[in-house]
């Protein structure tokens, strides 16, 4: 078939589109397509490397196709700033990690937008600006980003850049916990607040935190033979694959690696 025809049943057998996902032979046909000039090709080349997608991970060969594919896809460019900030298929590079952000921020990428943020927040390629970075921070949360939703709630917390509101700081962390935040979840936890059910609740609806260390030993417990079961539970499952979920996850990571020294 044609070229283009090769890249287009690729994305079907990526995404399962009238067929059953096959990641080894999208990466194939994508790889064709590619070889034969489909330049939309070059970013899914690129993703594949990056998480290891139907190949083993080069991030070498996902640097490539990524820088490849900056003018056909403005995700490549956030995936871009990634590997500079992390030193991942190239040498770590703060400044131009902050420099590829600002390309995603500035199309209106909310990933983008909170890595600016959380640059300001660490002083990584630009000077360490609480102020700025809660305004970026608040900016991605407005477009939906739940780890900008988490840093909004750490510097309210803290009184980083912002008027310190212990409450409205656990009302944002909460709204990221409720995203499956991890670093919201684990914050609340270290401050006695527990994100299921067993938690202060006020008339007003607001949440106290835990002063009682008994109380808050308790609900740690709580989370972690809760944890445990569904460990156990899940063994005996068929173990199947979430592909938006495993690339979550590594996103996830990616994100909270390095993170900083402030409390």
């Amino acid at each position: 078939g044609s070229p283009y025809a090769k890249y287009r049943l690729g994305v079907c057998y990526l995404a399962g589109l009238g067929c059953e996902e096959d990641l080894n032979l999208s990466f194939e046909l994508f790889a064709s397509a590619y070889e034969d000039n489909v330049d939309e090709a070059s970013f899914y080349l690129g993703s594949y490397y990056f998480f290891g997608y139907g190949t083993e991970i080069d991030l070498k060969k996902a640097f490539k196709y990524f820088t490849e594919s900056i003018d056909i896809n403005d995700e490549a460019i956030y995936y871009i700033g990634v590997m500079y900030r992390n030193g991942y298929g190239c040498k770590r590079d703060h400044v131009k990690a902050f420099e590829y952000f600002m390309k995603a921020a500035e199309s209106e990428m909310a990933t983008g937008q909170m890595c600016i943020g959380r640059a300001f927040y660490l002083g990584e390629g630009v000077l360490e600006d609480n102020n700025e970075a809660v305004k970026w921070f608040k900016l991605a949360h407005d477009n939906g980003n739940d780890q900008a939703t988490f840093y909004l709630g750490k510097c309210l917390y803290h009184g980083f850049g912002i008027e310190q509101n212990e409450q409205e700081a656990i009302t944002y962390l909460r709204k990221a916990a409720e995203e499956e935040n991890e670093d919201a979840i684990s914050v609340l936890q270290e401050i006695g607040i527990d994100v299921a059910e067993y938690y202060d609740g006020q008339e007003d609806g607001t949440v106290k935190l835990h002063s009682d260390l008994k109380v808050r030993a308790n609900l740690i417990y709580s989370r972690i033979t809760s944890t445990e079961q569904i460990n156990k539970d899940n063994q005996v499952k068929e173990n199947v694959i979430n592909l938006e979920a495993v690339k979550r996850a590594k996103l996830d990571l990616l994100m909270s690696s390095e993170e900083d020294d402030k409390n």
